[in-house]
């Protein structure tokens, strides 16, 4: 199953091959009554017990009677039922509509009672389908945990500054637009009430939608643009210049990879730690 298709539920068709009592001879497997016989290769138990020697040791193992195949009786050839050919059951092939429920989980399994194989003399078992992941592109950015739907968000320094609007696609591929009006940190989230998937055996109840902002810098600024922002804010460059600086520069590729490594731990930790805003839709 695609998110989607959990999100508002689905049936789906599927075939199943199953073998079913021959209606033919009843499940006896013969043409007429008394034609089913004792299997004399194993006393009618279907296994035989085999022992080998080796020196003074004596070794004893169990195998399936190849005469009747575990059966533990045999029909002559002349007396099986031409429809199973002794077999007692037949294949079938059959179509179970599989109906899929708003909000239930990958991992969730629909139960079929008593359509698995039959046998004779034999309770029969049930079919059971499991709910797996199936690639969503459309869906990609959103991750899913219990009933909340988690989503990262890029917007520009601007909107990070001055609050944002924006337009989400949902997982529908409906238009949702959001906004908030304060300034936004890089990797701050915030939240939308009631916008996650729906809560299976709930009528009318969501969980929340979680959206993390990455806030994207542009790679150069005018000098006015700088000017522009600093007087904006008051902001007030230091009294006194030294007389030399020391120009920052971007990480290389080897540093990006030792900065990751020993950081990924306390970055986890700050994840884990991080405040979360809810805004009521």
């Amino acid at each position: 199953m695609t998110l989607e298709d959990l999100y508002k539920g689905i049936k789906k068709k599927m075939k199943v091959s199953r073998n079913v009592i021959c209606d033919t001879c009843s499940g006896t497997g013969s043409k007429k009554k008394g034609a089913v016989a004792k299997c004399s290769g194993c006393d009618g138990k279907g296994i035989r017990i085999e022992i080998t020697s080796h020196g003074n040791m004596r070794l004893q193992r169990q195998t399936t009677c190849s005469q009747c195949q575990g059966r533990g009786e045999v029909i002559p050839a002349a007396d099986q039922c031409t429809k199973c050919k002794g077999q007692k059951v037949v294949r079938e092939e059959k179509i179970l509509t599989v109906e899929i429920e708003p909000g239930m989980k990958w991992g969730q399994a629909i139960s079929f009672y008593g359509e698995s194989d039959q046998a004779p003399d034999c309770l029969t078992g049930d079919v059971v389908f499991v709910l797996k992941p199936k690639p969503d592109e459309k869906n990609a950015n959103y991750e899913r945990k219990e009933d909340d739907l988690f989503l990262k968000q890029d917007i520009n320094f601007v909107d990070a500054l001055t609050g944002a609007t924006l337009c989400i696609k949902t997982v529908l591929g409906e238009d949702l637009y959001v906004e908030y009006p304060d300034p936004i940190n890089p990797g701050e989230i915030l939240c939308l009430t009631g916008k996650g998937m729906p809560i299976h055996g709930k009528v009318e109840t969501w969980g929340d939608l979680y959206i993390q902002f990455n806030v994207t810098f542009p790679e150069k600024i005018t000098d006015e643009q700088k000017k522009a922002i600093k007087d904006s804010f008051k902001v007030q460059p230091l009294k006194q210049l030294p007389e030399k600086t020391i120009p920052l520069q971007k990480m290389k590729p080897k540093q990006q990879e030792k900065y990751h490594n020993n950081n990924r731990g306390s970055d986890d930790e700050d994840e884990r730690q991080g405040g979360v805003q809810c805004a009521q839709q």
